[in-house]
C-alpha cells in the first residue's frame, strides 16, 4: 500500500512539473505572438512611383492592419475592403501627430473633422467583396490617425495609425521579461505539490484514527500472542 501512495504522489509531481513547463512555453508564445501583432505594415510600391495601402474591414470592429509605415514625398493609394455587412467609414486625420482621446465620442469626432477637414474620408457601405479606392499626396513626416465615424465603433477600438517615414504601432506594452514565467511555473508546482502532499499526510492521519472494528459492530478481533507469550507463562525452573 506504500509503494502505491508513492508512486501516486511522484505521478501527480509529474504532472505537476508538465503543466509548470507548458505554462512557461504558452506565455512565451502568446508574449512573441504579442509583439509581432504590435508591428506596423509597410506599403506597396506602385509602378508610377506611388505607394498603396490596403486596408481590409468586417464585421469587426478594427481595422487590419491597424498600423501601417510610408515612404515620404510619394504619392498614397489608400485601398479600403469591404469584407462584412456592417457600415463603416475610413477617415484619416490631417492632422501631425496627434491621437484621439480613447474617451472620444461619434460626435467629437464629427466635431473635430468639421473644423480640421480629414486627410482622406471614405464611406464604406455594407456588402462584401467591394474596394473604394482614394489617392492623396503624402503628408508632411509624422504619424496620423485613421478613425471610423460610425456610432460607436471608434469607441470600440476602431482606430489605427499610419506612419509618414516614422515607425508607428499600437503601444505593446512593455515585454514580460522571461524570468517572470518560470516563476509562475515554479510557483505552480509548489502548490500542486503541497496539494498532493496534503493529501498523502491526510490520507495517513485518516488511517491512523480510523473507527476500531467494535465501534462498528464488529467483533473485536483476537489478539495474537507474541513470540515470547509462551515461555512467559512457564514458571521458572525449580520453581514449587
Amino acid at each position: 500500500m506504500r509503494g502505491t501512495t508513492g508512486g501516486s504522489r511522484h505521478s501527480a509531481i509529474r504532472r505537476a512539473l508538465a503543466v509548470g513547463i507548458a505554462l512557461v512555453l504558452v506565455a512565451g508564445a502568446l508574449n512573441l505572438i504579442r509583439d509581432a501583432q504590435a508591428l506596423p505594415t509597410h506599403s506597396v510600391a506602385r509602378p508610377d512611383g506611388g505607394q498603396t495601402v490596403t486596408i481590409t474591414v468586417s464585421d469587426v470592429f478594427a481595422f487590419s492592419p491597424s498600423a501601417i509605415d510610408v515612404t515620404p514625398g510619394e504619392p498614397i493609394t489608400f485601398d479600403i475592403e469591404q469584407l462584412g455587412a456592417t457600415l463603416h467609414t475610413f477617415t484619416l486625420s490631417n492632422t501631425t501627430n496627434f491621437t484621439f482621446p480613447t474617451g472620444d465620442q461619434t460626435s467629437d469626432l464629427l466635431t473635430y473633422f468639421a473644423a480640421h477637414p480629414p486627410l482622406v474620408n471614405l464611406t464604406l457601405p455594407p456588402g462584401a467583396g467591394q474596394t473604394y479606392t482614394q489617392t492623396v499626396p503624402a503628408p508632411p513626416v509624422g504619424s496620423y490617425e485613421y478613425v471610423c465615424e460610425e456610432a460607436g465603433h471608434f469607441a470600440a477600438g476602431m482606430y489605427g495609425f499610419l506612419g509618414v517615414g516614422v515607425n508607428v504601432g499600437p503601444p505593446p506594452g512593455p515585454p514580460i521579461p522571461w524570468g517572470v514565467y518560470y516563476i509562475a511555473g515554479g510557483v505552480t508546482i509548489l502548490v500542486v505539490s503541497a496539494i498532493v502532499a496534503g493529501f498523502v499526510v491526510g490520507k495517513r492521519e485518516g488511517d491512523k484514527y480510523e473507527m476500531p472494528p467494535e465501534r462498528l459492530g464488529y467483533p473485536e478481533p483476537a489478539e495474537t500472542p507474541g513470540p515470547g507469550a509462551a515461555d512467559a507463562a512457564k514458571p521458572p525452573a525449580g520453581g514449587h
